[in-house]
């Protein structure tokens, strides 16, 4: 299984779409058996999500995702594991543990195109 996780420092980052890195961490029994880390910097908020599925990952273990992101991945087979803050390690280890819940979307924004019109 693969898994990213937005990064700021060691720590999961509180939002997907702009965190400055990536770590992918493949596990395989339980076991990480490689780690790479990627710069995020010049990725665009809308880009990310193709990224993270062009990497082909199975799983994102995030802080804050929209809905829009989390809808793209998720359509794509990725599950998602939203909500999660502290320590990276921390995350992966309650994920392999089986503690970690995959929520449903977060609420669609009612800003933009579906406010209604002054």
């Amino acid at each position: 299984m693969k898994v990213a996780i937005p990064m700021f420092g060691n720590r999961v980052s509180p939002r997907l779409d702009c965190a400055p890195a990536f770590l992918v961490v493949t596990l395989e029994n339980d076991q990480s058996i490689k780690r790479e880390e990627f710069a995020a910097t010049s990725w665009a908020p809308h880009e990310r999500t193709g990224y993270l599925i062009d990497l082909r990952v199975d799983a994102v273990i995030c802080g804050g995702i929209d809905w829009c992101s989390a809808e793209t991945l998720q359509r794509q087979g990725i599950v998602l594991y939203g909500g999660v803050t502290g320590d990276i390690e921390e995350a992966v280890a309650a994920l392999v543990r089986g503690e970690l819940n995959s929520p449903a979307l977060p609420p669609r924004s009612r800003r933009g195109r579906d406010d209604p019109p002054n």
